[in-house]
């Protein structure tokens, strides 16, 4: 039950934050170009909801470690990265 817990915690965390963070970053470069209090207005509530985003991400960390272990987090992280990078590497033009 607590895996169930702490995946359901973590998955949609993670998949909001995604967003999240791509917002945060367009209006940072709109906010290095010309300071503007609008910016500052439209960027502070994304930036909670991203803090609560990592909140989620680690209490489901927390709860997934409780219960399977620091190594098999580790392997998983590691394997994800590798899929990763290796995604990017191959990326070939359409």
């Amino acid at each position: 039950m607590a895996l169930v817990l702490g995946l359901v915690v973590m998955a949609p965390a993670a998949y909001y934050l995604l967003f999240l963070v791509l917002r945060i970053r367009d209006l940072l470069r709109v906010l290095r170009e010309r300071p503007d209090r609008t910016v500052l207005w439209h960027l502070a509530p994304l930036l909670a909801f991203s803090g609560a985003c990592l909140s989620g991400i680690l209490l489901g960390s927390v709860v997934l470690t409780a219960n399977v272990g620091w190594a098999t987090i580790a392997a998983t992280v590691l394997l994800a990265a590798v899929t990763l990078t290796f995604t990017q590497l191959i990326m070939a033009p359409t």
